[in-house]
């Protein structure tokens, strides 16, 4: 937290959300459309630049700090 301005770190506030969202996802179902979202692969080919990152590969990396 900022001392002068008295508010939170935009990254840790990003960071929270992010985490208390997945933790939702993890407590559905599994035939929730979300959770099948969250665990589907996509078949064929990528293209040949860098993938994008994904939602849960961002996710992960929060967790690992």
């Amino acid at each position: 937290m900022t001392d002068r301005l008295k508010f939170d770190d935009i990254v840790a506030v990003l960071q929270r959300s992010r985490l208390r969202w997945y933790g939702q996802v993890l407590r559905q179902d599994e035939s929730e459309w979300v959770t099948k979202c969250v665990h589907y692969v996509v078949e064929g080919a990528r293209p040949r630049s860098r993938p994008k990152t994904a939602w849960k590969e961002v996710v992960e990396g929060i967790r690992k700090v």
